[in-house]
């Protein structure tokens, strides 16, 4: 009795692995490539607006006596159009 492999075909050799291990290196970059410019945009964003909310509420709070909740985040899309 003869036992039939599973896999038919020519098994993998280290050349087929190399070629594997290249695409996967290729699209891990490409996706590198995609998700950390977003990210450092978001960490920008949320930053600015710490920042702007820090800086602002006191200031608006003490002038006019408002207490102005999202300051930081309306002054940051201001901005963002004035900039563009």
């Amino acid at each position: 009795m003869r036992i039939l492999p599973l896999i038919s075909g020519p098994s993998p050799t280290r050349a087929h692995h190399g070629a594997i291990a290249e695409r996967i290196e290729k699209n891990l970059f490409a996706g590198l490539v995609v998700v950390v410019p977003i990210v450092i945009t978001a960490l920008a964003l949320i930053w600015l607006f710490n920042f702007l909310d820090g800086f602002l509420s006191p200031f608006l709070k003490q002038t006019l006596g408002i207490d102005f909740a999202g300051v930081g985040l309306l002054t940051e899309i201001v901005l963002i159009f004035l900039v563009d």
